[in-house]
């Protein structure tokens, strides 16, 4: 049968528009609305003539606009608008939701608009759920990620490839190339991050360095945990990706200034522990002098001057490496055994002038055992704490201030030193923010307030933990470190 063109007439096509539960609309390559058909009176509460010549966008909930424009330009491209959904402002301010069909010809859009419902504003909802996700993760810097084991795929999230410095368009990521992005020196570490977790059926959490595409070296924390199918299988990992760098810096400033503000507080308490040998040096040379110029010289007693000359000597020079092991950044160096007691002597002795005039000293010091540290930042916390003590019981005459410090060997085999004053306390409304950065009840000019923030991020870095009490009249800071190979688990410090 010969097929022949079939024209359906004006009125015929405007009966079957009618008919139809749909919105037929036409629009200029500008966005402006040039005809629309009767139904969108119903729909929108907008008289067709007062819709005429605006632009369609003046309609598009604020939320959906990016995504409204993004379909405007997939038709500007020649290709077809399918299944787009957004949500359109009736005349009575409230939001009606649509799914579009839409193709562009000859500089103009063809638009038909069908009411999705309740689906419709589920699939909305997700889709400004995913772009705000996308949103808080270029504020945050903090990507996600996740990995199919079964597939073998690898999904990166907008913000990981940014913080790589890839392009989603022209670049795949795999397992392998993933690994690969890792610093040399750590892609070891990595594997057998993943490799455990998947053993074990757990997570990871690491810090770690990546070097970008452009081979600008970045700190990262990835943290991740598995997924398994119904019969316990790990088919799946999951994950976040976090650049830190900037943080890490910071971090690192915020503590060369603590440990400077710690050198210029021991500074009078130096001055005082260098000159008392100092006299005794210039003591014994001038009685040897004298002796030389009287002309009554026995060889032991200028051996005796001698000998005291140099003792006190070697109290300066031994002064001095202290308050190098501090002034140094010792950040540079690796983490090794250190000795707290000998990190407590010399604490106390570039401490000891400071505190003698104002108030009475208590030491219990027990065995302890070696930590993983370095000994010039452990030094820096226990100045730290003991000048705190020294600023808390200024009130207090110096026969009644009291500053006890105690060193022990916990039950669990962990070394514990606390540094407890009996001064004026912690007030209740901000023991809460005694660790928060900027934070000080000292007097302006007296203190940073990084000193208890920097103190904890140290102790907490060797694996250690530090906590306070404050009951009236009392103020006690409690730290605590592992020993080295011990794996035993920490007791609780109250707070």
């Amino acid at each position: 049968m010969k097929a022949t063109t079939q024209t359906l007439p004006q009125h015929d096509a405007e009966i079957l528009i009618e008919i139809t539960p749909a919105h037929y609309c036409k629009a200029s390559e500008t966005g402006e609305f040039l005809w629309l058909s009767s139904g969108w009176l119903e729909l929108l509460g907008d008289p067709i003539a007062e819709l005429l010549g605006r632009p369609f966008t003046d309609f598009v909930h604020p939320g959906d606009l990016e995504r409204t424009y993004e379909a405007m330009g997939q038709l500007d491209k020649g290709l077809a608008v399918t299944g787009f959904c957004n949500r359109y402002r009736s005349a009575d301010g409230s939001y009606v939701s649509l799914r579009w069909y839409v193709k562009a010809l000859d500089g103009e859009y063809f638009a038909i608009a069908t009411e999705t419902g309740e689906e419709g504003s589920q699939n909305t909802l997700l889709n400004e759920s995913l772009h705000l996700l996308e949103f808080a993760e270029e504020l945050g810097e903090i990507g996600y990620w996740r990995v199919d084991l079964v597939q073998e795929t690898l999904f990166w999230s907008q913000q990981v490839y940014r913080i790589h410095g890839l392009d989603p368009a022209t670049y795949t990521p795999d397992m392998k190339t993933a690994i690969d992005a890792y610093h040399p020196e750590d892609r070891a570490a990595v594997q057998a991050h993943v490799e455990t977790a998947i053993a074990e059926r757990g997570a990871f959490d690491f810090a770690l360095r990546i070097i970008r595409a452009d081979g600008e070296l970045r700190h990262i924390v990835s943290k991740g945990r598995t997924e398994c199918n119904r019969d316990g299988q790990v088919v799946s990992l999951v994950g976040t990706f976090h650049d830190v760098t900037e943080w890490r810096q910071l971090q690192r400033r915020i503590q060369q200034a603590e440990r400077l503000h710690s050198v210029s507080t021991l500074a009078a308490g130096v001055a005082h522990g260098i000159n008392n040998p100092l006299q005794y040096v210039m003591a014994s040379v001038a009685l040897a002098l004298e002796q030389i110029d009287s002309g009554v010289v026995t060889g032991n007693s200028i051996r005796d001057l001698l000998v005291d000359t140099q003792h006190g000597v070697e109290q300066v020079a031994r002064i001095v490496r202290q308050l190098r092991s501090v002034v140094t950044d010792g950040t540079e160096k690796e983490p090794e055994p250190v000795d707290l007691l000998a990190v407590l002597s010399t604490t106390l002795s570039m401490t000891r002038s400071e505190v003698r005039d104002r108030a009475q000293l208590s030491e219990h010091l027990a065995e302890l055992p070696r930590v993983m540290a370095r000994s010039s930042e452990l030094v820096q916390i226990f100045v730290n704490l003991i000048t705190n003590a020294v600023h808390a019981i200024r009130s207090l005459p110096p026969t009644e201030a009291l500053i006890r410090i105690r060193a022990f060997r916990r039950t669990d085999g962990w070394a514990v030193v606390e540094i407890e004053d009996n001064g004026i306390g912690i007030p209740k409304v901000d023991f809460v923010r005694v660790f928060e950065p900027f934070y000080t009840t000292k007097e302006v000019g007296e203190g940073t307030g990084l000193g208890l923030h920097v103190s904890r991020n140290i102790v907490q870095r060797y694996g250690g933990t530090i906590g306070v009490v404050s009951p009236p009249g009392k103020t006690c800071f409690k730290v605590a470190f592992p020993p080295i190979d011990n794996e035993s688990e920490p007791e609780p410090l109250k707070h």
